[in-house]
């Protein structure tokens, strides 16, 4: 109730400004007032509706992939991460690329799985065996039912990709990850696409 009479207000002071037989143009603290008061309109406006969309759909958005860490460099190179139980419900693939030679080259470490112990039922490992360098990137990269994302896609590779430190243009084949993969030799090779890769 209290925002509509702010408005009411609002369009008063404004259309008593417009009928004034003297008129003058308002003052900066008038428009500074004027102004404070549609902000403050807005703001209500839109807080009004925040609330109703979270009402209405209080859990809109679910968080994949939380808490991803990992060790510092060490030959037994540790990382974890926290994946919701919709995205492994339906069966998961998952790969640590782990490089210790710039991102030259990468280690790549399929032995993912599950803690499953107290306090980390949710909370997924992998030890990729290193060199013991000091200087360490690494990346995950999985394989996802997209029925877990709501989508009927069939399965979905779900990656981050290696970092391109140097903002290099065109990238070497090291900083790329593989996004989408196609079976070959279901066209010619002029158009017959294997896979598409980002970095």
């Amino acid at each position: 109730m209290c925002y509509y009479i702010k408005k009411l207000s609002l369009l008063v002071i404004i259309f008593s400004f417009a009928w004034n037989n003297n008129y003058s143009n308002p003052t900066n603290e008038q428009w500074e007032e004027i102004l404070n008061e549609v902000a403050s309109i807005i703001w209500h406006q839109a807080m009004d509706a925040k609330s109703a969309v979270n009402q209405a759909f209080p859990h809109i958005r679910e968080e994949y992939i939380e808490n991803l860490c990992s060790s510092a460099p060490r030959i037994d190179f540790i990382a974890h991460a926290d994946l919701s139980d919709s995205l492994t419900s339906m069966g998961l693939e998952a790969n640590v690329y782990v490089s210790t030679d710039n991102q030259q080259s990468w280690i790549t470490n399929n032995d993912v799985y599950p803690l499953g112990s107290a306090g980390y039922e949710t909370t997924w490992e992998a030890i990729t065996q290193t060199n013991g360098n000091d200087e360490i990137y690494w990346y995950l990269s999985g394989l996802v039912n997209s029925a877990a994302l709501g989508l009927d896609f069939g399965n979905l590779i779900v990656s981050e990709s290696p970092y391109n430190f140097n903002n290099s243009w065109t990238p070497g084949d090291n900083l790329y990850a593989i996004l989408a993969e196609d079976p070959i030799d279901e066209t010619s090779s002029d158009y017959d696409i294997a896979n598409v890769r980002a970095s």
